[in-house]
């Protein structure tokens, strides 16, 4: 039995997620527009199509799922590293996957660890200070 909290993307298909609400037998859901802070703490799972705010709750340790849609080919596509990342979390699925994984993404804590070493490799500690450092030079440029 789950309630669920769903935060539309701004370019998010109200259609898609109601069949993807439907086909996995959701009867309890909530539509937010808050920011994404402001709930992360009564998240225990996040389902998403395509989003790089889902990072957020990966590196917070909650199980996150990203399930292959138009739209995550469409930006994959044109976005190779953001496909990169995807595909090195542990459940980066197809949409027919989702029941299954819902239920293994709640119970296998131990692969959650995998996610968030994963993402801190790809966006090391040390990154914020370069993009900092590298908006200033590009704002010298100006």
């Amino acid at each position: 039995n789950y309630s669920f909290i769903y935060k539309p993307h701004p370019s998010a298909s109200m259609a898609l997620v109601e069949k993807v609400l439907g086909e996995s037998k959701i009867n309890d859901y909530k539509i937010v527009n808050d920011a994404s802070y402001s709930f992360l703490g009564y998240v225990d799972l996040v389902i998403s199509p395509y989003s790089t705010g889902l990072f957020t709750f990966a590196v917070s340790g909650i199980p996150t799922i990203v399930f292959k849609s138009k739209m995550t080919n469409k930006v994959t596509s044109e976005w190779r590293d953001l496909e990169n990342l995807y595909c090195g979390l542990m459940y980066y699925i197809q949409l027919k996957d989702l029941d299954v994984t819902i239920e293994r993404a709640l119970h296998c804590e131990d692969l959650i660890c995998n996610d968030i070493e994963h993402i801190r490799e790809y966006f090391p500690d040390f990154n914020l200070n370069f993009s900092v450092k590298r908006v200033v030079m590009l704002m010298e440029e100006v």
